[in-house]
């Protein structure tokens, strides 16, 4: 009989079951706040020697993928990835938010966010009636105040009352379903809610075109010190066969862009560039993203690297690329114009459907 690795470790508490297709076999849940990635690991491995369960008997992992702690989110959707892409097994992802619910009313989950703010969903059942999204602790009260007769879940506290007491890997359990099924676990990441933005901004990524030249050709004007030409940029907008352009759009307003070449089995990135009064509000992130997503989606040729360099002085960059999985190869001296040398950086992106057995 083939079994299911259940694994969350979004908030203060440790989850980490094992099933068959009928029940849990073994389960371990405790308060593990700041500890879950000293030992979520130990704790599947004993978990596997309780249940006499070897790496061969499982066939999936469910794994909960936030919202939650910024580090705690990370740990069990990245052990997830891995044990995943080595033994090759199908993922199932869910909201940390939907463990907390009763499955028989409708309930409001919640999880503290900090500085006055919680993570907020509302379930009807399975059904989502609002999806995971961040408020302040004074607009949670509003909602919980209007809809007296919803049940609280998660850090009922926050409000001086008592939270359903739920069962956070039973629901793991049920969430074994080809509607939480992950196409490619390359692009699965962790569900980060952050108040970047007015909640009435509208984000698009979009393709470029040429009547948007002007725009981007002042973005790059802004952001790069050996800018493009407006005819370099017309060039890959509309006549490079290879080159892929995008434009971030925030309320029809072009705040970035990022432009790729796609080549064979590698994608490498021209530029990416956010203007500088909407930085550090995780639009660059968002392109990033899209562009995977892109790369990896099933009618896209196998692409398993993305390269890109940077120079040694761009230390934010630097920064960002590695905090968004990138590797530094080699340094190439004397890559700019002015003399200044370039970092090399690869991320190994792989297209998952593509993979051979």
């Amino acid at each position: 009989m083939s079994r299911t690795l259940l694994l969350d470790s979004s908030n203060k508490y440790l989850a980490v079951g094992i099933c068959d297709d009928e029940k849990i076999i073994g389960r371990v849940f405790y308060d593990a706040y700041l500890r879950q990635s000293e030992v979520m690991v130990n704790e599947i491995n004993n978990l596997m020697k309780q249940t006499n369960t070897d790496k061969s008997d499982l066939d999936s992992i469910v794994v909960g993928i936030g919202p939650g702690s910024y580090t705690g989110v990370r740990i069990a959707v990245t052990i997830a990835k891995t044990i995943a892409y080595a033994l090759k097994l199908k993922v199932f992802a869910v909201s940390s938010l939907f463990l907390l619910k009763n499955p028989q009313k409708t309930s409001i989950c919640l999880l503290n966010a900090k500085a006055n703010r919680v993570y907020f969903a509302v379930y009807d059942g399975n059904k989502e009636i609002i999806s995971p999204c961040i408020m302040t602790v004074e607009e949670a009260k509003t909602f919980i105040d209007n809809n007296p007769d919803f049940e609280l879940c998660g850090d009922a506290y926050l409000f001086g009352r008592e939270s359903y007491k739920f069962d956070m890997l039973d629901e793991l359990f049920k969430a074994k379903n080809k509607n939480n099924i992950v196409e490619n676990i390359f692009i699965l990441n962790p569900l980060y809610l952050k108040n970047y933005y007015d909640n009435n901004d509208h984000l698009e990524i979009i393709k470029a075109t040429k009547d948007m030249l002007d725009d981007i050709f002042k973005i790059e004007q802004e952001c790069f010190i050996d800018a493009w030409s407006k005819e370099d940029l017309l060039y890959e907008i509309e006549n490079n066969p290879i080159n892929n352009f995008l434009v971030l759009l925030k309320n029809k307003k072009i705040i970035g862009f990022l432009n790729y070449l796609d080549m064979f089995d590698t994608a490498t990135i021209s530029q990416i560039a956010i203007v500088k009064d909407e930085r550090r509000h995780g639009y660059g992130k968002l392109l990033l993203e899209n562009m995977e997503q892109k790369l990896c989606s099933k009618t896209h040729d196998f692409c398993e690297f993305v390269t890109l360099e940077v120079r040694v002085s761009n230390e934010a960059g630097i920064a960002f690329y590695k905090k968004n999985g990138f590797e530094y190869v080699t340094c190439k001296k004397s890559y700019y114009k002015n003399g200044e040398d370039a970092l090399y950086f690869i991320k190994r992106l792989g297209n998952y459907d593509n993979l051979s057995d």
